[in-house]
């Protein structure tokens, strides 16, 4: 998709890019050089703050008869990717909404 400035919904001083997503699940990039898949797609601008990550992870220590932690299990696990979309297109649509609900 192309980037045009017009379709923009919030304006903002600056952006700092574009995000791209990859429905097609090709091959990931190893660096940031690497070509993107040919399946990958561009949501279009993104805010000034970026991207962030979030992680949660939950935990359960195992101690042996003493109480010492002996290992740590992993119970559950959740990343979150958040970001500011500021041009509306019909792929990002897609991405919030479902590409079921986008026509």
């Amino acid at each position: 998709m192309p980037m045009n400035k017009a379709d923009i919904a919030i304006a903002k001083a600056k952006s700092t890019g574009a995000i791209w997503v990859d429905p097609g699940n090709g091959p990931i990039p190893t660096d940031a050089n690497a070509a993107l898949p040919t399946t990958a797609v561009s949501l279009g601008y993104i805010g000034a703050e970026g991207v962030a990550n979030q992680v949660e992870v939950s935990e359960t220590d195992i101690e042996d008869m003493n109480g010492e932690v002996v290992s740590t299990v992993v119970d559950s696990s959740k990343e979150n990717v958040n970001f500011d979309l500021l041009q509306v297109s019909a792929e990002g649509l897609k991405e919030l909404y479902g590409a079921e609900n986008v026509v």
